[in-house]
């Protein structure tokens, strides 16, 4: 079973790769957490923002844009 694992995860994620391509929408979410911290007046709160709870926000963001709303907006979108 462990001889079948790592290949059928290798074909696995190698599938999603081609899968993923040409899937770049427009990470709206993640650019509203951008606007958002950058609509912060004061430069050391703004700075003190990114370091402690804006990173894991910016991760957390770009992940559910990458991965759900990214391929929900692609597949949605008609073409003329």
């Amino acid at each position: 079973m462990k001889k079948l694992a790592k290949p059928a995860l290798f074909i696995g994620l190698i599938s999603l790769g081609f899968a993923q391509t040409g899937c770049f929408g427009e990470f709206a979410l993640t650019r509203k957490a951008y606007d958002w911290h950058a609509s912060i007046g004061n430069k050391w709160v703004r700075s003190l923002l990114l370091w402690i709870p804006m990173g894991f926000v910016y991760s957390i963001t770009a992940m559910v844009d990458a991965v759900i709303l990214n391929l929900i907006e692609f597949w949605s979108v008609r073409i003329p």
